[in-house]
């Protein structure tokens, strides 16, 4: 249930802010900002999720124009999922927007019980991987 609050409050801001972009779009603009350039097994496992999933995640990005498609260099097999120049611009605004969400979230919540909270979700993590 909060993941699914969060996720929504997240969702509101991004579409009150004029983006088209998902939590989970917003997830794998992440980590190619982090990153840069990622084959999709590599965004599969960064986010825990099926490829085919993330493929139809990114087929969805690529539609609204944040992310591309372009041929890997060094192996002609192969894909990089890259952000494009509206990706790019948007960076820094998504991220404002989805602080602003979870400091909402956490709003009167003592800094130490939120410690403690990421340590406990780290420790589940931990176990069921």
């Amino acid at each position: 249930m909060t993941f699914r609050l969060v996720s929504n409050r997240i969702s509101s801001k991004f579409k009150v802010a004029g983006y088209v972009v998902t939590p989970e779009q917003y997830m794998i603009l992440n980590y190619l900002y982090k990153n840069g350039e990622l084959q999709q097994n590599q965004i599969s496992k960064l986010t825990a999720k099926d490829e085919p999933c993330i493929s139809r995640i990114v087929n969805n990005m690529i539609k609204n124009g944040i992310v591309e498609r372009v041929q890997h260099p060094n192996d002609k097999r192969t894909n990089l999922i890259c952000l494009t120049k509206k990706a790019k611009e948007i960076e820094e605004s998504l991220h404002n927007e989805c602080l602003l969400a979870l400091s909402e979230a956490v709003k009167n919540i003592p800094s130490s019980n939120i410690k403690i909270f990421e340590s406990v979700l780290y420790q589940i993590i931990s176990n069921l991987k």
